[in-house]
């Protein structure tokens, strides 16, 4: 679903979406343009084609975890970074100078703070801690254990 994209943005509330994006940019050699947000603050960067993934970056997904819907966002923040995203995404495309690829930006309008840093030399972990499948990976001997409420499974 990444295969025909130039470019793919994360645009997903979803700590595990990002990890499953950047894997499958990682392997298939696209940028992601990925943007997270709570409270307050976010960043924003460009990982995978060509540079280090979301997952060389931050090896391992967080035991827990805020999310918008649990720890609440204000509008502008998310307005800065969304138009951050845009301009990252914009900058990759173009090939701007200096490029985009390898670096974060971080947000805190709390303190009305800018800030970033380059990763473009972290090394990649030798394989995915926790490896995502698709429904289609599942076997019939497979054991599937679905920890979504009623109301988060999904409809059949």
């Amino acid at each position: 679903w990444c295969g025909c994209a130039d470019i793919v943005v994360d645009a997903g509330d979803s700590l595990a979406l990002t990890y499953i994006l950047s894997d499958e940019c990682r392997r298939l050699g696209k940028a992601l343009v990925s943007a997270s947000v709570l409270g307050l603050s976010g960043y924003a960067g460009v990982f995978c084609g060509g540079g280090p993934s979301y997952r060389a970056v931050f090896p391992e997904m967080p035991r827990r975890a805020g999310s918008c819907a649990q720890t609440g966002v204000l509008g502008s923040v998310v307005g800065v970074l969304g138009t951050l995203q845009a301009h990252l995404t914009l900058a990759q495309v173009l090939g701007l100078d200096p490029p985009v690829l390898g670096r974060l930006v971080t947000v805190d309008l709390a303190r009305l703070r800018f800030g970033g840093f380059s990763f473009s030399r972290v090394a990649e972990p030798p394989e995915p801690l926790l490896r995502f499948i698709a429904p289609s990976e599942v076997r019939p001997a497979d054991l599937v254990v679905d920890l979504r409420s009623r109301s988060e499974a999904p409809v059949s």
